[in-house]
């Protein structure tokens, strides 16, 4: 049984048939730190397979510094969060940030993050827990401040590289307004700006919330979509942007008017594209925040009706009213559909909408997320699976503009107890840029006895000023096998892969790898291994760290080595006397070339030996 002291359990009855249990964590500094935070994210920011937080802590009134929290699961067995205090410049930065967005700028196998604020930065992953700033090109934050409110990544040129795009919302941010700031990259951690002026998405000036990207019309490459509040009362179409490279050779971004949802008036801020409704489509579901009415704009759900998008007017989804921001989808019950989580500024409850199966969705009453915000303001949210035992868990961030003292943030760890089914997969692109964003996951599996396909869009900034994890999770139910799984990288590759076992986290390598990862279950922290063991490195293949798990019963000498084809020795990890107990070690293969490597555990007349890929 997982046990958290000083914990609030509470039931949302999701259907007639099950219950979803949620555990509100009180006693872990994610919920104890007051930093009044506008976005949060779960990132796996050190590679090591468990998903830490980040959260982005407004400078209002005063400074308050972004927190960093690495998730101690595979290193202890736990799945707790200690703060980070030392990640090189990415901390005590002298200013709060507004938002974050993560993903793998300099394609060198870790995540690197994008801040957006009232001075805007790139910090690239060193790869040993530490980030260092980008403060050269077309990126001198120090001598050309660049405000933003919320940053976004994404290959919308299609060269398998990574580009920038900070939104500046006018009328939100000091310093008088700007326009959007676009970075191209270089394909080497450098970037160049697009000069003011010449796209679309840097013409003018407005209050432009957050950016997501998505290939809403199915042609192959990814188009944008900015909320554009505005925040104040007004309503406004928001900015759709087609990307042209499919149809002219050049990516370039167009402003696209002419259809009920993209010409509807609304205070647009956060844009999400999800199948819902399981027909293999992209739908879509827009928050909205004032609007000018009382107790706020409802928010939008549309769905996609081959190519043209319906408006769903029906159900309390797009009828309850709010000053809502962030949506973030998950199937959080693993039935095999996305249910919702909303969050709302100004006091408005949170919101929890389940997924009846059938195209609609039951709002749950009188739970625990109406009875946590009252009297709290929400912003960000996110949805990750931090304790790794197959369901997503939550986090929302509270307080940015300290409406209501002392709020703290909420971190609900999911305990739902059902037999229903699940994968998770880290998909890593090669000829796709490496975090995969822009790519398309479908599966198959015979659910209820229905033969059901899912689909599911990687994206860096689907939710209000931060992002999700960046792995992709699936429910099914009752299924016993994924028939067929498929991922359509951005690239245009596409891996097939048939009778996939359930229940597993996977690593997805662009090219036909589809690799088994060995993680830590909470539940089995008590116990004392039985047997020397020495488990499959992670994530495999890797750039340019992995974390190797190995288990000793009884107390003795261990040693554990790395050699290259030839057999030679190239790093001695372990050698030394352990007691009984389960151990984790990162290996840094920084100074070695590309390869396969073996890693052996000796321990008296015991050897046992693995093989892991580097891949540079």
């Amino acid at each position: 049984m997982k046990t958290f002291s000083f914990t609030i359990l509470f039931i949302l009855f999701a259907s007639a048939l099950f219950s979803q249990t949620f555990t509100k964590i009180t006693d872990s500094p994610v919920a104890t730190d007051s930093g009044r935070t506008l976005g949060i994210s779960f990132v796996d920011f050190d590679g090591d397979g468990d998903i830490d937080i980040y959260s982005n802590n407004l400078t209002f009134p005063a400074v308050d510094e972004d927190y960093l929290y690495k998730n101690m699961l595979i290193e202890t067995g736990t799945a707790n969060f200690e703060r980070v205090t030392n990640a090189g410049d990415l901390l005590n930065l002298g200013t709060g940030t507004l938002g974050s967005t993560w993903a793998d700028a300099d394609n060198d196998g870790d995540l690197d993050v994008l801040l957006a604020g009232f001075q805007s930065r790139v910090f690239l992953n060193n790869g040993d827990g530490t980030f260092g700033l980008v403060n050269e090109g077309a990126i001198e934050w120090e001598q050309d401040r660049k405000a933003a409110w919320s940053a976004s990544a994404a290959d919308w040129t299609g060269d398998g590289y990574t580009d920038l795009l900070y939104v500046h919302a006018a009328g939100f941010i000091a310093g008088g307004p700007q326009p959007n700031h676009m970075f191209i990259s270089n394909g080497d951690g450098t970037f160049f700006e697009v000069e003011s002026g010449a796209s679309d998405v840097t013409t003018g000036t407005g209050p432009y919330t957050c950016a997501n990207w998505a290939d809403y019309d199915r042609d192959g490459d990814i188009d944008l979509f900015i909320g554009s509040g505005p925040a104040n009362g007004t309503v406004a179409p928001d900015f759709i942007y087609k990307n042209m490279l499919v149809e002219t050779g050049t990516a370039t971004l167009e402003r696209v008017t002419g259809s009920p949802f993209i010409d509807a008036d609304r205070d647009g801020q956060v844009y999400n594209f999800i199948d819902y409704d399981n027909d293999g489509d992209l739908d879509m579901c827009v928050t909205n925040y004032w609007g000018g009415l009382a107790a706020g704009m409802p928010n939008e759900l549309w769905r996609n009706d081959d190519g043209e998008y319906t408006q769903i007017t029906q159900g309390r989804l797009v009828t309850d009213p709010g000053m809502s921001l962030a949506n973030v989808w998950g199937d959080f019950d693993n039935d095999g559909d996305m249910d919702v989580f909303i969050s709302n500024d100004g006091g408005s409850i949170n919101r929890f909408y389940t997924n009846n199966g059938d195209g609609t969705f039951t709002a749950l009453t009188n739970d625990v997320f109406d009875d946590e915000s009252q009297n709290t303001s929400s912003y960000g949210a996110s949805v990750g699976d931090y304790d790794n035992d197959g369901d997503l868990d939550l986090v929302v961030g509270n307080g940015a503009f300290n409406t209501y003292p002392g709020d703290l943030n909420f971190l609900y760890r999911n305990d739902t107890e059902n037999d229903n089914n699940w994968i998770n997969i880290k998909a890593e692109g090669t000829q796709t840029n490496r975090s995969a964003t822009g790519t398309e996951v479908y599966a198959k599996a015979n659910i209820n006895g229905v033969d059901t396909w899912q689909f599911r869009f990687i994206s860096s900034s689907d939710t209000f000023n931060g992002q999700n994890d960046l792995r992709v999770h699936f429910g099914f139910g009752d299924a016993t096998v994924i028939d067929t799984l498929i991922i359509e990288w951005l690239s245009g590759n596409v891996d097939v892969f048939t009778n996939v076992e359930l229940n597993k986290f996977y690593t997805a390598v662009e090219g036909g790898s589809l690799t088994e990862n060995v993680i830590t279950d909470v539940e089995k922290t008590n116990e004392l291994p039985e047997k020397f063991s020495l488990e499959q490195n992670y994530p495999n293949p890797f750039n340019p760290t992995t974390t190797i798990k190995y288990s000793v019963p009884q107390a003795e000498f261990v040693s554990i080595i790395v050699y290259d084809v030839l057999g030679n020795e190239v790093q001695t990890l372990v050698n030394e006397t352990k007691n009984a107990g389960s151990y984790s070690i990162n290996f840094d293969a920084s100074e070695l070339s590309s390869g396969t490597y073996f890693y052996s555990l000796r321990a008296g007349s015991l050897n046992i030996t693995n093989k892991m890929l580097l891949i540079k």
